[in-house]
């Protein structure tokens, strides 16, 4: 009969600490691994929070503004060929043409475009600066001039102007 191999007394000891190694090796391939999927979780949430900021200061300033469109007296766009033809500065466009879409509830957005096949320029840049200055303003999206050959100061210009009003209310 064989008999199995007796352990000493210091060979015991031995087996322990080489039992507690590879335990311990073991763990640190864990926690490297564990750390390692962690840290990349931690970069994507830091970066989501960072976009997040960013879309609540954004939100925050289109809710200023909004409060600011909402305090206006009279908060309706006006009439951008009238405008234009106000005062004698323009006779009525030969073309024009409307669009609007919702922005968010409650708040439209309207383009507008006007076409003027001979009429002087200088009135046109006048008008412009008409339709800007109104409260609530319509904004100068698009300006396009072509010189008449036959008159000075005269030609064709197209405009397109855009304009933030309620959808309420109308």
């Amino acid at each position: 009969m064989n008999k199995p191999p007796a352990y000493g007394p210091l060979q015991l000891p031995a087996l322990a600490a080489l039992t507690a190694l590879a335990a311990a090796a073991a763990l640190t391939v864990f926690a490297v691994r564990y750390c390692s999927r962690t840290a990349s979780a931690l970069d994507a949430d830091s970066a989501a929070l960072v976009r997040l900021r960013q879309a609540g200061g954004a939100l925050e300033a289109n809710r200023a503004m909004q409060h600011a469109f909402e305090a206006l007296p009279g908060r309706n766009l006006m009439d951008l060929a009238g405008i234009f033809g106000k005062n004698g500065f323009l006779p009525a466009p030969d073309e024009r043409r409307q669009s609007g879409a919702d922005l968010v509830p409650g708040w439209a957005v309207r383009s507008e475009e006007l076409a003027f096949r001979d009429v002087q320029v200088a009135a046109a840049l006048r008008s412009c600066e008409a339709a800007e200055s109104l409260r609530p303003p319509w904004r100068l999206v698009r300006l396009a001039v072509r010189s008449s050959p036959n008159a000075a100061g005269r030609g064709q210009v197209v405009v397109t102007f855009e304009g933030i009003e309620p959808t309420t209310g109308k």
